[in-house]
């Protein structure tokens, strides 16, 4: 996704925003995570003050990340890390069962 904004001065700015779905193999806070994507490969991005985190995150949780690249680098930052949760329940009534879902996406403000 390109995303333009132009500041009080008038100067243009363009950033380049990429989301990448994985399982994160490793967390390194405040400085990197690791995710294996769908495809088995495995990718590392930089984590700096910028980047939005939960705080419970994990190794093993699947996770999308939001990146941005790194000024005067072509390295990218992580933007914001999310995930969804869900919760199941299944109860049986009078022979019928009934399956209750829960998704919720979380994330740090």
């Amino acid at each position: 996704m390109l995303e333009t904004r132009t500041s009080p001065s008038g100067i243009e700015t363009t950033t380049r925003t990429t989301s990448i779905n994985g399982v994160v193999q490793t967390y390194d806070a405040g400085k990197s995570i690791t995710l294996t994507r769908p495809n088995g490969s495995t990718v590392t991005y930089v984590i700096n003050d910028r980047s939005q985190i939960p705080a419970d995150l994990v190794v093993g949780k699947r996770v999308v990340i939001r990146t941005v690249p790194l000024t005067g680098s072509n390295d990218l930052a992580v933007e914001r890390v999310t995930y969804t949760t869900t919760k199941t329940k299944s109860k049986t009534e009078h022979g019928k069962t009934k399956t209750e879902t829960e998704t919720k996406t979380e994330h740090q403000h």
